[in-house]
C-alpha cells in the first residue's frame, strides 16, 4: 500500500495532467494517450491543441472530419449529405488557393496530406488517395462474396471512383487473387444450377455481368466425368418438374413453359416433360 507521501505525489501529477501542465516524464503512458503527435513527430502539449485535432472532433456534427490525421491549415472537409450508391460524399476545399473537390468518404480517409498546400499538390495527393481507397474498397467487397471484374468495376464507378484508379485497383486485385472471373463464373454456375436454372439462362446472365464467352464455356463444362452436358441438363430439368408437379388439363403446356422460363432449351424441355408425364401414367 502506498504511503501518504506517495499518494500526495500521485495526486499532484494527476492534477497537473488535468490542467495540461504535465510532461511525458511525469506520466509517459498518460502523456502518450492525451497528447497527439504533429506531422513532424513531435508531441503536442496541452489540452487545447489536442481538442483541435480531428479525433477530438468526433460527434460534433456532420462537418467534422473523421480522419485520424490532422488537417493542414486552410483545408476543410465537410459532409455533403449525399451518397454515391452506398458511399457518402465529402467536400474538400482549400481556403487559400480556392481548390475544391467532392469525393467518396473512403478517399478522404486515404489522403496523405501534403506539407505544401496548393492546387497541384492537393491534386497529386488526391490521385494517390483514389488509388489506395479503390484497392481497399475492392478488398472489402471481395471479402463478402465473389465478384467478377466487370461487376466490381461497375460497382466502384457507381460509388464515385475514377476509371483510371478502378482499373489499377482491379489489376492488383487480380494479382492478389481477390477477384477471378473463372472462379466467379464457376460459383455462379453451381449456385444457379442448384436453384434449377437452365444453361441458357445462366449463360445469358453471365454475359450481362461482363464475363467472357470462353470463361462461361469453361464454367458450364465442369461436371461429372463421363456424362455429357446435355444428359446433365436433362436430369436437372426432370428434377425441376418433380419438385412442383402439375396435373390435369394443360399440364404439358404448363410444365413446358416452366422449363423454358428457367432457361432450358426447347429440346431439353420437351424431352423432360415427355419423360415426366410418361412416368406419371
Amino acid at each position: 500500500m502506498a504511503n501518504p507521501k506517495q499518494l500526495d505525489e500521485l495526486r499532484r501529477k494527476t492534477q497537473a495532467i488535468i490542467r495540461g501542465e504535465a510532461s511525458a516524464a511525469d506520466n509517459p503512458r498518460s502523456a502518450r494517450r492525451l497528447c497527439p503527435t504533429s506531422p513532424t513527430g513531435e508531441a503536442v502539449a496541452g489540452r487545447e491543441e489536442f481538442a483541435s485535432t480531428p479525433r477530438q472532433q468526433r460527434g460534433r456534427g456532420k462537418s467534422a472530419h473523421r480522419s485520424s490525421a490532422p488537417l493542414p491549415e486552410g483545408i476543410s472537409v465537410e459532409d455533403t449529405g449525399r451518397k454515391s450508391r452506398t458511399v457518402r460524399l465529402m467536400r474538400i476545399s482549400c481556403e487559400s488557393c480556392g481548390w475544391e473537390r467532392t469525393v467518396p468518404k473512403p478517399v478522404v480517409q486515404a489522403i496523405h496530406w501534403p506539407y505544401q498546400v496548393d492546387a497541384p499538390a492537393l491534386d497529386e495527393a488526391l490521385e494517390g488517395a483514389f488509388g489506395r481507397a479503390a484497392l481497399l474498397r475492392v478488398q472489402t467487397l471481395a471479402s463478402t462474396r465473389e465478384y467478377g471484374r466487370a461487376e466490381m468495376s461497375r460497382r466502384l464507378m457507381a460509388e464515385g471512383f475514377g476509371e483510371e484508379s478502378v482499373n489499377a485497383a482491379l489489376e492488383r486485385a487480380e494479382q492478389y487473387g481477390w477477384i477471378d472471373d473463372g472462379r466467379y463464373a464457376r460459383v455462379f454456375v453451381s449456385n444457379k444450377r442448384a436453384a434449377g436454372w437452365g444453361e441458357a439462362r445462366i449463360a445469358r446472365e453471365l454475359r450481362f455481368r461482363g464475363v467472357s464467352e470462353s470463361v462461361i464455356d469453361d464454367a458450364l463444362a465442369g461436371g461429372e466425368d463421363g456424362v455429357s452436358r446435355a444428359e446433365l441438363e436433362l436430369e436437372r430439368a426432370r428434377q425441376q418438374l418433380s419438385r412442383h408437379p402439375v396435373h390435369g388439363d394443360g399440364a404439358r403446356a404448363k410444365l413446358f413453359r416452366r422449363l423454358i422460363s428457367k432457361g432450358y432449351s426447347s429440346s431439353i424441355a420437351s424431352q423432360a416433360v415427355h419423360d415426366y408425364l410418361e412416368q406419371q401414367e
